[in-house]
């Protein structure tokens, strides 16, 4: 994603290109990354069974990562203007220590 990030910044010669085949280089790794935490799902090992937070967290996350698939893919691949109510959006929240 970094490289994606990268190319849509600077530009430079043949960009729409080198973003199109770095934007299918990392859905390809963002894909299989889904189907392994999907598995995961599905079939959760033996010790894993007895934590249901951590499943649930998991699907959580899976669920996201297939959102963010979805709209790479419309977005730059296929070029499509992504709604805003569909955008997903990344909050840092920082915890402060009081002493």
């Amino acid at each position: 994603m970094r490289t994606v990030g990268q190319i849509t910044a600077k530009g430079g010669r043949n960009k729409e290109e080198r973003l199109q085949q770095a934007t299918e280089k990392y859905l390809t790794k963002a894909c299989a990354l889904a189907r392994k935490v999907k598995a995961m799902i599905e079939n959760p090992a033996a010790g894993e069974r007895d934590t249901v937070a951590a499943w649930l967290e998991l699907w959580y996350y899976h669920e996201r990562l297939v959102k963010h698939i979805d709209l790479v893919d419309r977005r730059i691949l296929q070029g499509k203007v992504i709604p805003h109510q569909e955008k997903l959006f990344s909050i840092i929240v920082r915890k402060t220590l009081v002493s």
